[in-house]
């Protein structure tokens, strides 16, 4: 039986994460929220109200959820978090769904950005109205939806690089500006059509020269055409560093 999945962020709402199972029932739900001290006392100490609360009428509701400490605060975590979830999920041949509405603005360009990236429904909850007493904000949370108004987004279309050139967009993301070798050196034990025996400073020139041509029409060229790469040369060596873009799609794959 297919598994039907959410995945929101968790801000001080309530009905915004609740109210849209309504329509879109789910198995199970991803909550990315401020879950320990590590991001500021205060704010933990007020998201943590609403976080048992959500995870109360869910329990009553009888559906899963898991909640992922999260800065919520930090859109590149945001990115990379909601996007490990997705292929965990599709690994899962889970059914998603992505509801951007639960916390404030920067998530929801995090949770959008990742739902279109990898072509997942995306969903915003609209309010119906706003409290107007504390004990209303406290049972609602900052909006207070009675029947679920949902505007499904449409998902644009990304020029996503092939499996080896995000390889080399996560090297360079975890590790830094790599040269030349060190990209070759690390394609080798990930990829087979880069492999090669030995170590590459023992390689002959010709074996360099054609796994430095591969590399470059395969994988740098591309990469620094859609302006997710930069290369610099510093003295007879290139230098391949991830530009602002670059690091966004390393986060995303």
């Amino acid at each position: 039986m297919e598994k039907i999945v959410h995945i929101t962020p968790l801000g001080f709402e309530i009905d915004r994460v609740i109210m849209p199972l309504k329509k879109y029932p789910a198995n199970k739900i991803h909550i990315l929220t401020v879950d320990s001290e590590k991001h500021g006392h205060k704010l933990y100490n007020k998201q943590k109200k609403y976080t048992n609360k959500v995870k109360k009428q869910l329990k009553k509701l009888e559906i899963e959820y898991k909640i992922h400490d999260t800065d919520i605060f930090n859109l590149l975590q945001l990115i990379d978090t909601t996007s490990n979830l997705i292929k965990k999920e599709k690994n899962q041949k889970s059914r998603i769904y992505i509801n951007i509405s639960g916390a404030g603005k920067l998530t929801a360009v995090a949770t959008t950005l990742s739902g279109m990236y990898h072509d997942i429904p995306t969903y915003y909850v609209k309010a119906d109205r706003y409290p107007n007493t504390e004990q209303e904000k406290q049972e609602h949370g900052l909006s207070i939806v009675q029947e679920p108004d949902i505007l499904k987004l449409i998902n644009l279309k990304f020029k996503k690089p092939n499996k080896e050139a995000v390889t080399v967009l996560k090297l360079i993301e975890k590790k830094g500006p790599q040269k030349t070798d060190e990209i070759l050196n690390h394609l080798s034990k990930k990829h087979k059509k880069y492999r090669y025996q030995g170590k590459y400073q023992n390689l002959n020139r010709k074996t360099k020269q054609k796994l430095i041509m591969r590399l470059n029409r395969g994988i740098l060229d591309k990469l620094e055409q859609n302006e997710y790469i930069k290369r610099e040369k510093t003295g007879r060596r290139n230098i391949i560093k991830n530009t602002k873009t670059g690091k966004y799609i390393a986060k995303l794959n």
